[in-house]
Formats: C-alpha cells, structure tokens, sequence
C-alpha cells in the first residue's frame, strides 16, 4: 500500500520559469531516491500537487514542502492509502508553461474552490496531456 497525498500552496511571489524548472529538477532527483512519485502544477502563484510512495517518505516530504518559504497557505486536500499509483510514470511531472494553456481552468484558478478530488482529477488530466505530448 502507497500513500496519496494531494494539497495546494499559494506562493509568496511569482516564480520565474526557472524557477519552476529548479523545483522539478530537485524534485525528481530526490523523490527518485525515495520512491516517490508525482505531479505538479504551478499557475497564477498557486501550486497544485499530488505525492504517492511509502506512508512515512510522504509525510517527510511533505513536512519539507510545508516548511518551504517559496510559499505559504499550504492545505491538505485529500490523503488516502492506494494500491497502486496514478503517476507512477513520474519521479515529479508536470507541464510547461506552454502546455498549461490546455488546462482552461488553471487561468481562474483559486483552490478554495476545489475538493480535494477536483485538484486530483485536475492533475490527473495534465498527467494525460503530458503523456501525449
């Protein structure tokens, strides 16, 4: 059994697409090494992510992404045991700005009006654009 965690976060300033590449690099290195899978996505100074792995790597993670100072506001929107993985695929995927586009809904985003299974479904659709790209 995996643990799925999903939340958002609002940043404390805009992020440079440099920035964002940073986060993804450093990401995918060190969940790689803790069998952590993901998906990320940034718009309009809010992040949207979903952690899978191991119960105690997620919590770890998470308690690191929570005390992260790139942002603040960060909120648990569902956490649940699986058996198996939605990204799997991905140490840590997201989309480039360019592709974001795909995703009307990230131009108007404000995750207060998210369940936590919107934010999942969301990302999982950004999952199927990447994949078919």
């Amino acid at each position: 059994m995996i643990i799925r965690l999903t939340y958002y976060s609002k940043s404390i300033r805009p992020l440079l697409p440099s920035d964002i590449e940073q986060i993804f690099r450093v990401s995918h290195h060190n969940n790689k090494i803790l069998n952590i899978t993901g998906f990320l996505l940034y718009s309009n100074n809010v992040f949207l992510q979903c952690l899978e792995g191991p119960r105690e790597a997620v919590n770890q993670l998470y308690q690191k992404i929570y005390k992260d100072d790139r942002h603040d506001d960060c909120n648990i929107v569902l956490i649940s045991e699986e058996k198996e993985r939605i990204f799997g695929p991905w140490s840590m995927g997201g989309l480039p700005p360019e592709e974001l586009v795909k995703l009307e809904v990230l131009e108007r985003i404000s995750p207060e009006l998210f369940r936590g299974e919107e934010i999942l479904n969301l990302l999982i659709k950004a999952s199927k654009i990447l994949s078919h790209a």
